[in-house]
């Protein structure tokens, strides 16, 4: 099984919505260690220790209502489902 790191910005616009973003990173089972680096009013930086593929990763988070996608200017995101 592939192990990789991920950095990444967790995208969110309440305390409510950080908590649950939060949530399904950590309880994702292919989410090994998932560590806050920075954290502010509107996003936060996360490393994510992960198995499997990116796209399995990407399919998980979004079972769990998370969105994990490449942006042009901020790499990595993670934001809820809309």
């Amino acid at each position: 099984t592939e192990v990789g790191e991920l950095s990444v910005t967790v995208l969110y616009s309440s305390l409510r919505e950080w908590r649950g973003l939060k949530r399904a990173v950590a309880g994702a089972a292919l989410i090994q260690d998932a560590r806050l680096d920075a954290l502010s009013r509107r996003g936060a930086a996360m490393t994510l220790v992960h198995r499997g593929s990116l796209e399995q990763v990407t399919a998980e988070l979004a079972a769990r209502g998370a969105q994990l996608e490449e942006d042009a200017d901020l790499g990595w995101t993670v934001r809820s489902r809309r």
